[in-house]
């Protein structure tokens, strides 16, 4: 006697969805975990450059600001990720600790124009990093 396999119509869908649904699910995160992002230009509220930053999950979101001449720039951060983050500037000696959950202010003074990186000391290898780019005025 030979036995003959049959698949119901219901197994069938499933087999194609779930695989479909755990594949857009990984790019999906993956996409918030590096933070990928546009630039973002800053806001210039009495003479001071602001710029807000989400950390994520191995990412900076936005991962590039931009400002323009030699303003001082006033730095939110917001650390929605579950591991503590830094934003390290080592050409500048900066070196700011944020931990989960938790919102920042600092403020840089930038001395030239160009551009500075700045990146994760914890995650670095993980691709977090950015840049501040500074725009002649």
């Amino acid at each position: 006697m030979e036995l003959e396999r049959r698949t119901s119509k219901r197994s069938r869908i499933l087999a194609i969805a779930i695989p479909v649904v755990l594949v857009g699910a990984i790019g999906l995160s993956l996409y918030d975990m590096v933070g990928w992002s546009h630039r973002e230009h800053v806001r210039v509220v009495n003479g001071t450059a602001e710029a807000s930053i989400t950390t994520r999950d191995f990412g900076y979101v936005p991962s590039i600001i931009v400002t323009r001449g030699l303003l001082p720039v006033r730095v939110t951060m917001q650390n929605q990720g579950v591991h503590t983050h830094t934003f390290t500037i080592a050409s500048l000696g900066v070196d700011e600790v944020i931990h989960r959950g938790q919102t920042i202010t600092f403020t840089l003074h930038l001395p030239r124009g160009g551009r500075y990186l700045f990146f994760c000391r914890f995650h670095q290898s993980f691709g977090m990093r950015g840049h501040i780019v500074v725009e002649p005025g």
